[in-house]
């Protein structure tokens, strides 16, 4: 094969600037959208679920104060969540007594319903000075 001393070697192998800058441009356009195709696939494939369990066991029910009186227990629960490829781990404050009128146990969260943050228990003797 020869060569044409008059074309260049650009030329010869059938690559131009312009052909080359064409080339990245199409390139360089489509990355993203590929990628965040990819993105798309990879999280609409993953398993969603929520693995947030329903039900904890605290503690045994002789171990919550007696119903006259104004005891509260406070636990740590924690659990992983996964929601999509992500996993996160979990901890909440609960706090345990009892129903003075009815004896039954109650359970409250120890965070805010209006803006999540965490509740602070406060003990009324000390604050009343009895």
């Amino acid at each position: 094969m020869d060569r044409d001393p008059k074309l260049t070697t650009a030329e010869q192998t059938g690559t131009t600037r312009r052909g080359f800058l064409g080339f990245l441009t199409i390139f360089l356009g489509t990355a993203p959208f590929i990628g965040g195709l990819f993105l798309m696939l990879r999280t609409g494939l993953s398993p969603t679920r929520d693995n947030r369990p329903g039900k904890f066991r605290l503690c045994k029910r002789r171990e919550v104060p007696a119903a006259g009186s104004s005891g509260i227990k406070e636990f740590i629960i924690s659990y992983k969540s996964r929601l999509g490829p992500r996993v996160e781990s979990i901890s909440k404050v609960v706090f345990l007594t009892r129903d003075p009128d009815s004896d039954e146990l109650l359970a409250m969260s120890g965070e805010c319903t209006h803006l999540g943050c965490p509740i602070q228990r406060r003990d009324l003797s000390v604050e009343q000075g009895s």
